[in-house]
């Protein structure tokens, strides 16, 4: 049952209280090729600062027309520009 490994897995998260490098990470997402003409779907979580906020909003805004972006900011410390700018 997939509910319960997704748990599991975020279970198994370690947080290291440091900025988080992100635009990798929108990059391989946006690089895989799409599956039967569908547009990708990310969903991006965010609990503290990132490093690069304006460098990931403006690669979405260039480049990535036929994808979805969802965002979650949780707590008080996330970043509001990142979260507001990648929606």
């Amino acid at each position: 049952d997939w509910i319960n490994r997704a748990i599991q897995k975020v279970q198994g998260f370690k947080a290291d209280m440091g900025n988080t490098s992100l635009f990798k990470a929108v990059q391989e997402v946006f690089s895989l090729p799409q599956m039967n003409g569908l547009p990708r779907v990310m969903l991006m979580m965010t609990d503290g600062k990132v490093d690069s906020v304006h460098k990931i909003i403006r690669f979405i805004e260039s480049g990535c027309k036929f994808h979805q972006v969802f965002t979650l900011g949780i707590g008080s410390d996330h970043s509001e520009e990142l979260v507001q700018g990648m929606a």
